[in-house]
């Protein structure tokens, strides 16, 4: 990293590194600054590009994916985030991850699609429809 520059979220405290292993080929991952906060990037850039968000402690978002599962979270919190986001919100943040925890049975600190398989994502997603259907056939809510 270029130390001339300055980065937009330094802070006067560096955060803790912790071991994260890079899910795409196993190499250490390091704890770095952007202009966008705080990540960890694969040691074996750049022929392996993985990078993963990281809480200003330095603590990592959730639990490092693939891409497969990367893509599967960002599917999974697109169609979760209209239940509690936007003009047609059917419910508040914390309403709604009361329900992803009753219907996904899931341990309240496990409720976090930073940490979801992509099977647990793709669950979270069926649910998410299922629910639009009961809604549809009983003529409650709006269509998310």
């Amino acid at each position: 990293m270029n130390q001339s520059r300055q980065c937009a979220h330094t802070s006067a405290q560096t955060p803790k590194e912790h071991d994260v292993t890079c899910p795409e080929c196993g190499a250490k991952m390091i704890l770095r600054n952007s202009r966008y906060g705080w990540f960890y990037g694969c040691s074996a850039f750049p022929k392996c590009r993985a990078a993963h968000g990281a809480h200003p402690n330095g603590e990592p978002l959730g639990i490092p994916a693939d891409s497969k599962t990367k893509r599967w979270r960002m599917k999974a919190h697109v169609e979760f985030d209209k239940l509690w986001k936007g003009p047609d919100a059917q419910m508040s943040r914390s309403e709604a991850y009361r329900w992803m925890i009753d219907t996904l049975a899931l341990p309240k600190d496990d409720a976090h699609i930073a940490k979801f398989s992509t099977e647990q994502c793709q669950t979270l997603i069926a649910a998410l429809a299922m629910r639009d259907q009961l809604d549809a056939i009983n003529g409650k809510g709006t269509a998310r």
